[in-house]
C-alpha cells in the first residue's frame, strides 16, 4: 500500500542545519524516504513556526534546530520535496534530571544545556531563567532572586525586604540626584566617605558640645585652672570627637 504523504507523519534525523537563508531550516533524513539520499541531496525542510507574529506579519519565534535530533515529519500537500519538521521526539536528558525531584506539574519553555540556557518551572525551584552563569528566579513563596555570575552579586526580594549583596563593588549613578528616604538611614562600614575630595575626619557632636560647655562654663566662672588643663581637656576632646570612619571634603 502507497504511503498517503498528504496526511501521514513520518520520523526524521536531522543531518544538516547550515541553512544559507538563516530561516531555521534542516536537511532531514526522513526513515523510509530519503534513505539512500546523500545529506547534500535532501530538500530542505521548513520548520512550523507556530502562532507567535513578529513584525511585518512574519513569525516571531524560531528555535535553531541542532543535529541528530529526531523529528516528525510532514510532506506540503504531499510534495516530497516540501517538507516541514516539527514536535521534536525525545525530551533533552539534562532537562529530563532537572525535572526529575519535582516533576509534577512542572513546565520548561526553553532548556539548552549546550548554550546554558534555560527557561523552567518546577514546583521545587519555581520560575527559574539562567543564561551561561547569571540566573532570575522567582520562587514559590514569591521571593526574587537576581544572581549573577554564581554567587558574585546578588539582588534579593524577599517579603518587605530588599538584599543587594557584592563581592566587589555596587555602584549608584544619577543623571539627577540619588534620594533616599526612611526614617532611619545605616551606613556601616570600616571608612565612608562623603563629597568629592574627603580629606577631613567628620567631628562628633556629643564629646565636642561636652567640651566647649565645660569650657564655657570656666569662662563664665573666671576660673584660672591648672596650667595645660584646657589644652590636656581640650586633646581628649578631639580624640572623642573625631571620627575615626567617616571622611568628609570641604
Amino acid at each position: 500500500m502507497k504511503d498517503d504523504l498528504a496526511v501521514m507523519t513520518f520520523l526524521g534525523v536531522v543531518v544538516d542545519i547550515e541553512d544559507p537563508e538563516k530561516q531555521g531550516r534542516a536537511r532531514v533524513r526522513v526513515f523510509g524516504k530519503f534513505d539512500d539520499l546523500a545529506d547534500t541531496d535532501l530538500p530542505w525542510a521548513q520548520p512550523w513556526l507556530g502562532n507567535t507574529f513578529g513584525s511585518g506579519g512574519g513569525s516571531g519565534v524560531i528555535s535553531v534546530p541542532r543535529k541528530g535530533a529526531v523529528v516528525n515529519v510532514t510532506f506540503d500537500n504531499g510534495n516530497l520535496y516540501s517538507p516541514y519538521f516539527y514536535n521534536i521526539h525525545e525530551a533533552s536528558k539534562d532537562l529530563l534530571a532537572e525535572i526529575k525531584g519535582s516533576y509534577e506539574a512542572a513546565h520548561s519553555l526553553i532548556y539548552d544545556g549546550d548554550e546554558q540556557l534555560k527557561i523552567f518551572y518546577t514546583r521545587e525551584k519555581g520560575l527559574t531563567m539562567v543564561l551561561k552563569d547569571s540566573r532570575v528566579n522567582i520562587a514559590s513563596d514569591n521571593a526574587i532572586t537576581i544572581e549573577h555570575r554564581g554567587t558574585s552579586a546578588i539582588i534579593e526580594l524577599r517579603g518587605n525586604n530588599i538584599t543587594i549583596t557584592s563581592d566587589s563593588q555596587i555602584d549608584l549613578t544619577a543623571g539627577s540626584r540619588v534620594k533616599v528616604t526612611a526614617p532611619e538611614v545605616w551606613e556601616n562600614g570600616n571608612e565612608t566617605k562623603l563629597g568629592h575630595v574627603p580629606a577631613y575626619s567628620a567631628v562628633l557632636a556629643e564629646p565636642l558640645f561636652a567640651f566647649l560647655k565645660t569650657l564655657s562654663a570656666a569662662v563664665d566662672a573666671k576660673l584660672y585652672p591648672t596650667p595645660s588643663a584646657m589644652a590636656t581637656a581640650c586633646a581628649t576632646a578631639e580624640a572623642l570627637a573625631t571620627s575615626s570612619t567617616v571622611k568628609v571634603s570641604k
